[in-house]
């Protein structure tokens, strides 16, 4: 499998993990491939 959950992720360069000044460190979350959340909790007050 290729690919991964994130967009945007960090590389990984001779062995550093290399992440942006981005918000979130530059990351989102890939939707299309984790799909459909199992559960969903909402505050209703």
């Amino acid at each position: 499998m290729t690919g991964g959950v994130a967009l945007n992720a960090p590389e990984v360069e001779e062995g550093y993990l290399l992440v942006s000044d981005e918000i979130g460190l530059g990351i989102e979350p890939d939707w299309d491939f984790l799909g459909d959340p199992v559960f969903e909790y909402k505050n209703i007050t």
